[in-house]
């Protein structure tokens, strides 16, 4: 719930559909996410990226299957740029 409210990207995927929530992943990825979920008709869950130092880490739901998270993180550059295009004021 936490990373929901302070992760810099929230990608939702529903029914194995990918939809972008918060922020932009790179496109790259964005196009690896859509090719694994896309035969993923019973799939739903989150995946967010929060900073860490100078690069991000990825975090998956529960409801995402082992082996589909293992997919993700075999495509993510956690170096990528990625934007946030959140329109929360922090301060």
């Amino acid at each position: 719930m936490l990373l929901r409210i302070t992760a810099a990207v929230w990608v939702k995927i529903q029914n194995g559909q990918v939809v972008n929530k918060r922020g932009l992943m790179p496109v790259y990825f964005q196009q690896e996410l859509q090719a694994i979920f896309a035969s993923q008709q019973h799939v739903s869950g989150d995946i967010y990226a929060s900073k860490k130092g100078n690069r991000y880490q990825l975090h998956f739901s529960r409801q995402l299957p082992e082996n589909l998270v293992q997919r993700c993180k075999n495509v993510w550059r956690g170096y990528a740029t990625v934007r946030n295009t959140s329109n929360l004021k922090r301060g």
